[in-house]
């Protein structure tokens, strides 16, 4: 029996093969992707110093792991050059560049 793939691995596939027809989108998309990179990176900064200054409270677990809260940010990061290479190679194929 084979499984079923999730919703968000459909929402993504179906991304990047938009991606793929349409540069117009997959900039789009590579920008929103940036904007949520750079809010994500924000918020990991903000965490880490927290959990470096945490004594007591639940952040504390994270004391000597504040750099796990960067993994998000680097993750997003790397979807936002993903779309950028395709949206750029979907631009590249329709102008003959």
């Amino acid at each position: 029996m084979r499984r079923r793939k999730s919703t968000f691995n459909d929402f993504f596939d179906l991304l990047f093969e938009v991606s793929g027809d349409f540069w117009q989108f997959g900039a789009a998309v590579t920008v929103a992707l940036g904007v949520f990179s750079l809010l994500a990176l924000k918020w990991a900064v903000g965490k880490s110093a927290a959990a470096s200054a945490a004594t007591g409270t639940s952040l504390a677990v994270f004391q000597n792991l504040s750099w796990a809260f960067y993994l998000v940010p680097i993750m997003l990061a790397i979807f936002t050059v993903i779309f950028g290479w395709k949206a750029f190679t979907a631009y590249a194929k329709q102008n003959n560049f």
